[in-house]
């Protein structure tokens, strides 16, 4: 079997059934993954699954590795405000056709969600009469528009369910039809040719075999081997097999070809496109690309080249006409001679003229009529007009040499400007491919990493809300009764937990707690350099408000007494920790940090842009730990991770540590 790197209808059919069996409820999230892929988060009655959408390639389960979720715009922005959040009524695939369809309901309104793998590619959402609301590509074909405010239409069918076909009138036709027979069946059945090819193999029939040579008891037992092929996988009883390619696979079905070369089987058929999109379509993917991208540079480079052959050229050219003039204006003397001599000369005399010599220079031809003189020195030939004197003719000898020159100058010019521009070209391009792919190996969050967190130096966990809804919960669902509870005493401080498992905290903890809390208070944003932090127990906390108050989210009112800390400083530092020999970056008070993770960087508040100056923080953090040379694209993962556990405001990056 021969297949491009795409998946079957089939295969699509085995995956839709794998994901209804998890009973789909929710569209979590929807988010860009690569130029290109589209990651669908779908809640299901056993937790969240992902599904990568690749247009014309088919849809995927990652289970091992995932890609990192880009920021949503443009279309997926649009699409994203639509559908998040909206109830899953159905989900299957029209037809069998390489088609996914979504019909959803959020608000009391439905929709439908179509993901089209086929041709370049599309998803489109309509209202709940398949008016379009938004699509990814317009498109204008003569049997439909797909654009917004027009009506979508499924494409035409390619053929039949294998089912509502009429085996004596697929008789009749094929009796008649020139076509080999498998060609012939795929031109009537709404299947991909992996599963007719397979029927006709398991009959000993060829592929090309004449259709007017296969009769009608064969034709209805490969029919109904068809039809056997297509209720295992629609029943979800697959086989997951993935051709391969000096080991790289190259297509994914859903049972286990009888005529295969190089083959593989899985276990389920999330393993088997796990395999199949990040060891076969993404790598490929990621090569078309550069292959695309490296064409217009190719293109710029051989201009180049062009360009500084004529640049040699014109070099040459130069020297020659400028070492011309300067040889001539040595010899102007002979020159006025020879000049003379040749305007004094008659018809009669030309002749006599020809050969003449002027000390080294020779008269090679004579044109009275045109007042031309052609001679040679030892190094060059010449031409010159001899009707106005030497050094007129020397003079314009040298503007020429100055317009070639000029010429030669403005050619070096635009050669260094390409050069330039495909340096960057290639710098850039070549970056925008590598940062627009991030595989990242699944990690188990901890329950805290929702929240900011941080360890003391011996070992207590603190956490911090990181916004009015998290303050909230984390008071109100995670807190303990032996717990200790921060505030600081200024305005936007979030509630902190210093979780203590029912020890008492040693000082150094209770500390590190209160710059935890001072640092992520709204004294940071003011840039100022201490604030007052004070502690209670979590039974002190309470949502009562006093009559004809109103608490927000995220506030509390707090009764009794208060442990202040005076003049806590804001200041913080960064490292790298390890959960289980997996890593991640830990935001804390310099000493928990100096205690639990590799390297280490402290901020204050300041005026750089976090976003700027956590990419510098990373880049200083993987060089103390040995490992400044990965990826562009992971280092700006690991910078937007760490934006989340920064405090509010800019910062000034001290120094490392």
């Amino acid at each position: 079997m021969n297949f491009k790197i795409m998946l079957s209808s089939t295969t699509i059919a085995a995956i839709l059934g794998y994901v209804n069996s998890l009973g789909p409820r929710y569209m979590r999230r929807v988010r860009r993954a690569t130029i290109t892929s589209t990651i669908i988060v779908l809640g299901t009655d056993v937790g969240e699954q992902w599904i990568i959408t690749e247009p014309e390639k088919g849809l995927f389960l990652p289970i091992k590795r995932r890609l990192e979720l880009k920021p949503s715009k443009g279309f997926i922005l649009n699409l994203k405000r639509k559908v998040e959040g909206s109830r899953i009524l159905e989900m299957n695939q029209p037809h069998l056709e390489r088609i996914v369809h979504f019909h959803l309901s959020k608000g009391g309104k439905e929709m439908h969600l179509y993901l089209e793998l086929f041709g370049g590619g599309n998803i489109v959402l309509t209202d709940c009469k398949d008016k379009i609301l938004a699509c990814m590509k317009t498109l204008r074909v003569r049997h439909r528009t797909i654009a917004p405010g027009k009506t979508y239409k499924l494409p035409p069918r390619r053929g039949l369910m294998i089912r509502e076909l009429d085996v004596e009138e697929l008789y009749k036709s094929s009796s008649t039809s020139e076509k080999g027979f498998a060609a012939f069946l795929v031109s009537h059945l709404s299947l991909g040719g992996e599963v007719i090819e397979e029927a006709l193999v398991r009959h000993s029939i060829a592929l090309e075999t004449p259709s007017n040579m296969i009769d009608t008891q064969t034709s209805k037992s490969i029919l109904d081997e068809i039809d056997g092929i297509v209720s295992k996988i629609l029943m979800g009883v697959v086989e997951p097999t993935l051709l391969q390619k000096n080991g790289t696979p190259t297509t994914l079905l859903p049972f286990r070809p009888s005529a295969a070369g190089e083959v593989k089987t899985l276990d389920t058929i999330l393993e088997a496109g796990d395999e199949l999109f990040f060891k076969g379509i993404l790598p490929k993917k990621i090569g078309d690309a550069r292959i695309a991208h490296r064409a217009p540079l190719e293109k710029k480079l051989k201009l180049i080249s062009k360009l500084e052959t004529q640049r040699l050229e014109l070099m040459q050219r130069s020297s020659e006409v400028r070492s011309s003039a300067e040889s001539l204006y040595l010899k102007t003397e002979l020159l006025t001679e020879m000049f003379s001599d040749l305007l004094s000369a008659t018809k009669s005399k030309e002749a006599k003229l020809l050969g003449k010599k002027y000390d080294e220079l020779t008269v090679t031809d004579v044109n009275l009529k045109n007042k031309t003189v052609a001679f040679q020195d030892p190094r060059y030939t010449y031409r010159l007009d001899f009707s106005s004197p030497p050094i007129s003719s020397i003079g314009k000898l040298y503007e020429r040499a100055k317009k070639i020159e000029r010429g030669l100058g403005n050619l070096e010019e635009r050669i260094k400007r390409l050069k330039e521009e495909a340096t960057m070209e290639t710098d850039t391009k070549a970056k925008a491919i590598e940062e627009d792919v991030l595989i990242l190996e699944p990690r188990k969050r901890r329950w805290y990493e929702k929240f900011k967190w941080t360890f003391s130096s011996d070992g207590f966990l603190i956490i911090a809300g990181r916004d009015a809804a998290t303050n909230e919960a984390l008071i109100k669902r995670y807190s303990l009764p032996e717990d200790i509870v921060f505030h600081a005493d200024i305005y936007a401080s979030p509630f902190i937990i210093l979780r203590t498992n029912s020890e008492f905290p040693s000082d150094e903890a209770i500390s590190e707690a209160a710059i935890f809390t001072a640092s992520h208070s709204g004294g940071w944003k003011l840039k100022v350099a201490a604030v007052d932090v004070y502690w209670v127990k979590p039974s002190q906390l309470s949502k009562k408000a006093p009559s004809g108050e109103y608490l927000k989210r995220g506030s509390f009112m707090v009764y009794g007494k208060r442990n202040y800390i005076k003049n806590v400083r804001l200041e913080l530092a960064v490292g790298i920790f390890s959960h289980d020999k997996q890593y991640t970056l830990m935001v804390g008070p310099f000493s928990t940090v100096n205690r639990h993770c590799q390297g280490s960087v402290v901020i204050r508040p300041g005026r750089d842009r976090k976003l700027e100056a956590s990419k510098r923080i990373v880049n200083i953090l993987l060089k103390q730990v040995g490992k400044e040379r990965v990826s562009p694209s992971f280092t700006n993962y690991m910078a937007r991770e760490l934006l989340k556990y920064l405090p509010t405001g800019g910062l000034e990056v001290i120094g490392a540590n």
